[in-house]
């Protein structure tokens, strides 16, 4: 987070796209949790995609369950892949009745 937040006007003013690693043991010891980083990246007009095989699901809300999930996450600036024309597709969540939207690889 303190990477980040040096990093803040330089990303509020480009578009810059990114790879994090959300582990969230090195968070708790860096007194840092997944809310802090979702909170700062709403905060400078980006989003979180959820890297998995299919390609990148957005994280529309905060969520206490990633909080304890190890994850990577592509980060960019809202509309950003819409943008760059990248294709889309619904898919069934594995539980519940909800589908995703992922951007395809």
């Amino acid at each position: 987070m303190k990477l980040l937040d040096g990093a803040k006007n330089f990303l509020k003013n480009f578009n810059v796209l990114g790879y994090v690693e959300y582990n969230p043991e090195a968070y708790k010891n860096g007194g840092v949790c997944f809310k802090d980083l979702y909170r700062y990246m709403i905060d400078i007009n980006y989003k979180l995609y959820r890297i998995t095989p299919l390609g990148l699901k957005e994280i529309p809300y905060y969520t206490r369950i990633n909080e304890n999930h190890f994850c990577y996450y592509f980060i960019s600036k809202k509309e950003f892949l819409k943008s760059m024309n990248f294709k889309t597709a619904k898919i069934e969540r594995k539980h519940g009745i909800n589908q995703s939207k992922i951007y395809l690889f």
